[in-house]
């Protein structure tokens, strides 16, 4: 952590979280081609709050609240893709939404976050308005085991430790293999558990084998958690879509009108 900053109590706009205090932190994270790296700050709930809402609303999850290892990984090599090549941005299971707020302050072009936790959705949405005031971030419900779901139109697919559970692994593998036949790209952050056995299951639902490469990690999980496996899978056949700006953002502004109807 490096700024430092003031406690935030979510406003009666949050719903059933009004009221809730979220503690500030924030990472410097390398940002390729720039003389400094890229302050990004997030917002967390204490584990004993959490767990304490999680018990009495089955929709938020314990383990949503809190930045993960992998959030850092999935964080620094998308700012790295981000770099090579500017786009919107997804993020599923999102959680404190590192990612995502990392790839608005570096300047997407769209960003959106999903998880099944309202509460992830909420802490994305204020840290994004009280630390980076002016940027927009958009959220949207994504049932990875849904296989009718439409996610909304995007550039980079970002996955952060999703593969914890045989079928939200080979769920979440296939929706990268119909992801990056249409053009995009996935940035897939996992720490193995289990020996790698999720692994697989994604492995599974892609229908190709998947080569993790391992990260190096800050001093704050060093001790637990040394790495984490980093995958960058780039478009079908080399597909890459290369639409301007304007069009990516025309296109995820239709789908969000559409949604919006439904």
């Amino acid at each position: 952590s490096t700024m430092k900053l003031p406690t935030i109590t979510l406003p009666s706009t949050s719903g059933g979280f009004a009221g809730l205090v979220a503690q500030p932190q924030s990472f410097e994270l390398p940002w390729p081609g720039r003389a400094k790296p890229l302050d990004v700050a997030f917002l967390e709930v204490e584990p004993e709050r959490l767990l304490d809402l999680a018990l009495s609303d089955g929709r938020i999850d314990p383990y949503s609240a809190s930045v993960w290892p992998s959030a850092y990984a999935a964080a620094t090599t998308l700012l790295r893709c981000l770099g090579e090549r500017n786009g919107a941005v997804l993020e599923l299971g999102c959680g404190v939404g590192l990612p995502a707020l990392a790839a608005t302050a570096a300047g997407a072009v769209d960003v959106t976050v999903s998880d099944h936790s309202p509460l992830s959705l909420e802490l994305v949405l204020h840290a994004a308005a009280a630390f980076q005031p002016g940027r927009k971030i958009h959220t949207c419900e994504v049932d990875l085991r849904d296989r009718q779901q439409q996610l909304p139109p995007h550039d980079y697919l970002v996955a952060a430790d999703l593969m914890y559970d045989d079928d939200v692994a080979f769920a979440l593998g296939r929706h990268v293999r119909a992801q990056r036949e249409r053009g995009a790209t996935a940035i897939l952050a996992d720490p193995g558990r289990k020996g790698g056995r999720f692994r697989a299951a994604f492995a599974r639902g892609l229908g190709e084998d998947v080569h993790f490469v391992e990260q190096r990690l800050p001093k704050r999980w060093r001790a637990d958690v040394p790495s984490c496996g980093v995958s960058v899978l780039r478009p079908a056949g080399g597909r890459e879509r290369r639409l301007p700006s304007r069009e990516v953002l025309a296109r995820a502004k239709a789908y969000r009108r559409e949604r919006a109807s439904a």
